[in-house]
């Protein structure tokens, strides 16, 4: 078959073909489901070949392909985009500045980089991408073949686990995520914040000056992109979780204040409470002191790790869950009212009530301090009661708890009937008023809630049932 000059337009090529073939445009058109008109400006150079065209038009001639593309056709391949990106990222531009110099508006540019539909640069804008790319030392054709080999160390740096190698970036410096970013240029942590977290990731510019700091610090970018791992220490381990509670478990092996550990480590004590409330990391200086610290204390840093429940001390495990229904039970055993409670533990009753009730204030459950529950343990030791089981005995459900939940009112009229008393006689029987035998029996309500008998009363009911010999819960 003649073909046209090699050198001859693609669209000269595709008329040259088609005549050749004896089609005429419509019939070539229908094939191609597309219209004539289209057609018609493709073999006039109206609107380009581009390299899909080309692959369809190569098929429905029986051609190769290759005769319609020409290098604009084949930089506009599938992955374009990405080429695009390249480029402007070795002139290290926005796309807004990028788009400057191509002569484009920031739109257009976003669209070919993102290969929305059939958006591609006309020959003229690949002729200035191409100048730009031969500038910046990037061969066209290995471009197009192979364009993953142009993948520079901010893009291998994106690549896996960033969070973690600008976390231990930031852990060399020993600072916090807000003191990190100040270190870059940037005025706030939550960058750093997101960062670490992988929920954003860090600009080009960014990147350059994280570089920077790492390499002052010895920490060789491709090592990091190769293994975030490689530069990992013992110090590195101890940092990457939960530094904070492990530091503030080895100072209360010691019954230290934070003054006085921050003295041990040789730093102040407020640098103890940001390590410990996880606002900063413990610098490298001061590791190696508090692991001589731990040592003398026979603790083992790794098997913290390992075990992250063993540095949770007895306040801690308290005070996790259900601390007011904890302290209510000690309080009950004991037979104290909340004033006396109160008196012992040097606390106002309504301190002990804002416990027991865990009402939220400023967004935190209100607890016990430290302090305070050094004095309710002794409390609960001298009245016999194991703080390690506690939860154990909460989980069951006692006779009180029954006596509560299935009409209490009855039974406690039911009692009063086998007595054969009024009201008021029970009353006396029992120690209280007639109005509160009267409001028990009726299940009666004081401010909006149902006034149960307490443990005490509860226990003199059972124990009036047992002299008649009959079983309070289940008989009355």
């Amino acid at each position: 078959m003649l073909m046209p000059d090699e050198d001859a337009r693609p669209g000269i090529k595709l008329e040259f073909i088609r005549r050749q073939k004896g089609i005429s445009r419509k019939e070539l058109a229908d094939k191609l489901e597309i219209a004539p008109g289209a057609l018609f400006n493709l073999e006039n150079g109206f609107n380009p070949i581009h390299f899909d065209d080309a692959l369809k038009l190569g098929n429905a001639l029986d051609v190769e392909p290759d005769i319609f593309i020409d290098e604009s056709a084949r930089f506009c391949a599938s992955g374009y985009g990405e080429k695009i990106r390249i480029i402007r990222r070795a002139c290290d531009a926005t796309q807004e500045e990028f788009s400057k110099m191509i002569g484009v508006t920031r739109s257009t540019l976003s669209c070919w980089e993102a290969e929305i539909g059939e958006y591609h640069p006309s020959s003229v804008f690949y002729y200035k991408l191409k100048e730009i790319a031969e500038e910046k030392n990037i061969d066209i054709n290995r471009l197009n073949s192979d364009p993953d080999s142009f993948i520079d160390d901010y893009e291998l740096f994106l690549t896996g686990d960033y969070g973690k190698k600008i976390k231990y970036i930031r852990s060399a410096y020993g600072v916090t995520q807000t003191e990190f970013c100040n270190m870059i240029g940037y005025t706030s942590g939550t960058s750093s914040c997101n960062w670490e977290s992988m929920t954003e990731k860090p600009l080009r510019k960014a990147y350059n000056r994280i570089k920077f700091v790492a390499e002052a610090k010895g920490i060789d970018i491709n090592k990091l992109n190769a293994n975030p791992d490689y530069y990992k220490d013992e110090y590195s381990r101890f940092v990457e979780k939960n530094s904070g509670a492990k530091i503030r478990y080895i100072r209360l092996q010691y019954r230290a204040f934070t003054d006085d550990f921050g003295k041990m480590l040789g730093c102040s004590g407020n640098a103890v409470c940001t390590w410990e409330r996880g606002q900063c990391i413990m610098g490298r200086q001061y590791f190696d002191e508090l692991k001589k610290l731990a040592e003398a204390k026979e603790i083992n840093l790794e098997s913290l790790d390992d075990n992250p429940d063993v540095f949770k001390d007895d306040y801690d495990r308290f005070c996790v869950t259900g601390c007011g229904k904890k302290l209510r039970y000690i309080r009950n055993i004991c037979g104290m009212s909340a004033e006396k409670y109160a008196e012992v533990i040097g606390v106002s009753r309504q301190t002990i009530f804002i416990w027991e009730s865990e009402l939220v204030q400023r967004g935190t459950i209100r607890r016990p301090g430290r302090e305070n529950f050094e004095k309710i343990k002794q409390v609960a030791i001298e009245h016999g009661i194991d703080l390690d089981t506690i939860d154990e005995e909460l989980a069951k459900v006692d006779d009180y708890e029954v006596f509560c939940q299935n009409g209490f009112g009855a039974k406690i009229k039911s009692l009063r009937n086998v007595y054969g008393m009024s009201q008021r006689a029970f009353s006396e029987l029992v120690g209280v008023s007639v109005e509160t035998i009267s409001r028990w029996e009726r299940e009666g309500k004081v401010r909006g809630k149902i006034a149960f008998p307490s443990k005490e009363r509860f226990r003199e009911f059972k124990r009036l049932a047992e002299e008649k010999g009959v079983d309070f819960l289940e008989s009355c």
